[in-house]
C-alpha cells in the first residue's frame, strides 16, 4: 500500500467516524424524544451515570509499549457518561459517551435492547457494545478496576499492523518492540501495531444475551475483528464472538470465550499476496479464552488465559500468542484495599533464517515476550470516589539491549455517580 493510498484510507476512516457519530447522536435524541412523549404504555425511566478520572503517570527512562510510549510525567483525564432509557417493558436503549483529554466526546457504545423473554431471560442487543470476552472487560471502567492498568492482553500494542502487511519474517522481526503504547484512539493508525482488543474493546453488530439458572451467555455477530476499528471493515464476512459463564457454587464463576473475524484494514490483500483466491477476509484474527473468578469474604480473585492468532498474507505460519493473567484484591476495611495483578504475553516463534538480531538463533518470537506485575492499593475517599496508587514492574524478555527501564508509577483519582 503506497503513501497516497494510506492517506486515502485514513481520510475515509475519519469521514466515516464523523458520519457515524452524527448518526449515533441523532439516534440518541430520537430515543430521548420517544421516552418523553409517552411512547411507552407506562412512564419511561431514564438512568444517567458518570465516571470521571484523573491519572498521573510517572514512567521510567525508556519509551516502550509497556510504559505507555513516553518518558515524561503526564496527566490524563477521562470522562464517561452512561445512559440507560427504559422505553417500555421490552425495549430499552443504552449509550456510553466518552471524552479523553478534553477531546470531542465519542459514542463508544450506543444501541437498543429488546427483551425477548423473562423466563428464561433472553435479550437481543443491536448497536455498538463491549466485546463479549473474558472476565476483565466487565471491570474495565476506572470505578470498577481495582488497579490503574489493565492486563497486558487488553492494552499491549504489538508490532503487527492491520494496514501495512509484512512481506517477510525479516520485516516482522525487525519491528519487534515497536508498538506505540496504550493510547485511547478508536481507529488504527497507519503503520502502527495493533492491540488484541482495539478501540476500547467496543464492537458493532448484534448480540444475543441470556441466562438459564447458573449459566449466562452472550453471542455476537459483529463488524470486523476485535483488534481493528469498529467503524470500518473491508471484509465480506462478519466476526463471530461469544462468552459463556457458569457458576457451580456461590462465589465461583468459570467462563470460556471465542472470537474469529477478518482484521486487515485494506482491500488489497489479494493483490499484495499474488494469490487471486486469497481475499481480505481469508486472513483472520482468532481468539479463544478461559476465565475464572472467585470471591469469599474480603477476598476477590480473577484469572484468565487467552490464545490469539493472526493469519498474514505473506507468512506461512500463524502468528500466535498466549496470554496469562492473575489478579487479587483484598479489603482491609471499609475504606482500604490492597490489589495486585500479574500478566504475561508469550509470542510464538517464527523462522529467522537471516538472523536479523545477530544472536545466532534460527527461530525467534515474532514480538518480544513481555510480563508485568502491578501492585497497589486503593482508598475510598467518599461513597462515590477512590484514590489509587500503583507501581508496574515491566519486563521485556530477550531484547538485544536488555530489559529497558520502563517501570511506571501511577496515581489516580476517580469519582462516579
Amino acid at each position: 500500500m503506497n503513501a497516497f493510498q494510506d492517506q486515502k484510507t485514513i481520510k475515509n476512516q475519519r469521514v466515516f467516524d464523523r458520519i457515524s457519530t452524527r448518526i449515533c447522536a441523532a439516534a440518541l435524541v430520537l430515543v430521548l424524544l420517544l421516552a418523553g412523549t409517552g411512547f411507552a404504555q407506562r412512564a419511561s425511566k431514564i438512568i444517567i451515570g458518570g465516571i470521571a478520572s484523573t491519572t498521573a503517570w510517572l514512567p521510567g527512562d525508556a519509551a516502550t509499549p509497556l510504559s505507555s510510549g513516553g518518558t515524561y510525567p503526564t496527566l490524563n483525564n477521562r470522562f464517561i457518561l452512561l445512559f440507560d432509557f427504559e422505553i417500555d417493558e421490552a425495549l430499552s436503549a443504552f449509550a456510553s459517551l466518552e471524552s479523553y483529554q478534553g477531546n470531542s466526546p465519542v459514542f463508544y457504545a450506543i444501541g437498543l435492547n429488546w427483551r425477548l423473554s423473562k423466563s428464561p431471560d433472553l435479550l437481543l442487543r443491536a448497536g455498538k457494545f463491549p466485546a463479549p470476552f473474558g472476565n476483565f472487560l466487565p471491570r474495565r471502567y476506572d470505578s470498577e478496576n481495582a488497579l490503574i492498568g489493565r492486563p497486558l492482553a487488553y492494552f499491549y500494542q504489538h508490532n503487527l499492523s492491520a494496514t501495512v502487511v509484512p512481506e517477510s519474517y525479516d520485516e516482522l522481526l525487525q519491528t519487534r518492540g515497536s508498538g506505540s503504547g496504550n493510547g485511547y484512539s478508536n481507529t488504527q493508525q497507519n503503520g502502527e501495531g495493533m492491540r488484541f482488543f482495539g478501540r476500547e474493546a467496543y464492537i458493532s453488530g448484534l448480540q444475543l444475551l441470556g441466562q438459564m439458572n447458573r449459566l449466562r451467555y452472550g453471542i455476537a455477530v459483529t463488524n470486523g475483528a476485535f483488534s481493528t476499528s469498529a467503524n470500518t471493515n473491508h471484509s465480506d464476512r462478519f466476526n463471530i464472538a461469544g462468552h459463556v459463564q457458569y457458576m457451580p457454587m456461590l462465589g465461583l464463576q468459570i467462563g470460556a470465550s471465542f472470537s474469529s473475524g477478518a482484521y486487515l484494514e485494506t482491500d488489497e490483500a489479494s493483490y499484495q499476496t499474488g494469490y487471486s483466491y486469497k481475499k481480505t477476509e481469508d486472513y483472520r484474527q482468532t481468539l479463544v479464552g478461559a476465565d475464572l473468578s472467585y470471591s469469599a469474604g474480603h477476598l476477590e480473585l480473577w484469572g484468565e488465559f487467552l490464545r490469539n492468532s493472526y493469519g498474514s498474507p505473506y507468512l506461512i505460519d500463524k502468528l500466535g500468542t498466549n496470554s496469562w493473567s492473575a489478579e487479587a484484591k483484598y479489603k482491609i476495611n471499609a475504606r482500604i484495599y490492597l490489589a495486585g495483578r500479574w500478566s504475561t504475553l508469550l509470542f510464538d516463534n517464527v523462522p529467522d533464517e537471516n538472523d536479523v538480531d545477530s544472536d545466532g538463533a534460527t527461530r525467534e518470537s515474532w514480538d518480544y515476550d513481555v510480563s508485568q506485575l502491578e501492585l497497589g492499593f486503593g482508598y475510598r475517599i467518599h461513597r462515590n470516589g477512590y484514590a489509587k496508587l500503583t507501581h508496574r514492574l515491566n519486563r521485556t524478555h530477550d531484547a538485544p539491549n536488555g530489559d529497558p527501564a520502563d517501570d511506571v508509577t501511577a496515581l489516580q483519582l476517580v469519582v462516579f455517580f
